[in-house]
């Protein structure tokens, strides 16, 4: 399997590599003359068999400007990284092959990375952007690559830049901003929802009926323990997983009420599913 380019290049900065270390006292935020929010983008992550991998949780950017009369026309990429996530998709010859990449990794899990791309027709106006994260959690580090821009506000969901600088002494109309937080909880993350929602129902069907009840769900991510420890307590529910991995999809088959997690394994990644539990 190889590691896309693209997701080399990109991990090294999120997990930390280029961050400014956060300002100790945040500036009071002026009032703005004019707002513009921008929903258009939407935030995907990699994977390193299917390279990337497109969600439906739209980049939300608040863009504050004292100019009325700026145009201001925005357009918004965003990229997430889970680095337990791909933790779990490295093989023994990824780490092989390329030791650093899998060490800035495997030092980096338990952490999440952003990475929002912003363009518009006169940068040099922006006064503020405000980005409104997909998850809460706790940040650790903030930057953009244009060094004017510095952090004035944060909470837990939210972050705020303000441009620094004269609109007459810089011109441009790109930038990015990255940001590494630590996670709250492994099951925050958006791609285990649905199966949550699948299982909550199973469990409802299973206590109204004393039967046992099926949960299904497809995917291409690694299972967690939280996941792994619901089901270790649902003794009356039955995880269909339909699994895609390495182009190749595995029925995946795990009855609840069995010993299933462990609290030294946070993760349980695609080859142990598939060695454990496929049908």
């Amino acid at each position: 399997m190889k590691i896309t380019e693209k997701i080399k290049k990109s991990v090294p900065i999120i997990a930390g590599t280029l961050f400014a270390v956060l300002p100790m006292f945040f500036t009071p935020i002026t009032s703005m003359a004019k707002t513009v929010e921008d929903n258009s983008g939407t935030w995907r992550y990699p994977k390193f068999n299917k390279e990337w991998v497109t969600t439906d949780m739209p980049v939300r950017v608040t863009v504050g400007c004292a100019d009325e009369e700026a145009d201001l026309d925005l357009q918004t990429i965003g990229e997430y990284y889970d680095y337990d996530e791909l933790y779990n998709q490295l093989t023994e010859e990824d780490k092989k092959s390329d030791s650093e990449f899998a060490k800035i990794i495997m030092n980096s899990r338990g952490e999440v990375g952003y990475l929002f791309e912003i363009w518009d027709n006169n940068h040099n106006t922006m006064d503020t952007v405000t980005l409104k994260l997909p998850f809460s959690g706790t940040l650790l580090e903030a930057t953009c690559v244009v060094e004017e821009w510095e952090v004035v506000q944060q909470t837990p969901d939210s972050i705020t830049f303000k441009f620094q600088k004269s609109y007459d002494e810089f011109v441009g109309d790109y930038c990015f901003f990255v940001l590494r937080y630590k996670k709250t909880s492994p099951d925050d993350m958006f791609w285990f929802k649905p199966m949550k929602t699948q299982m909550n129902i199973a469990a409802e069907i299973a206590d109204q009926t004393g039967k046992e009840a099926v949960a299904e769900a497809t995917g291409d991510f690694a299972l967690s323990y939280d996941i792994m420890k619901w089901l270790e307590e649902h003794p009356k529910v039955t995880l269909k997983y339909i699994m895609t991995y390495k182009e190749k999809d595995y029925n995946i088959v795990i009855k609840g009420g069995q010993k299933l997690a462990d609290i030294k394994i946070p993760w349980y990644g695609p080859e142990y599913l598939i060695g454990k539990f496929a049908k």
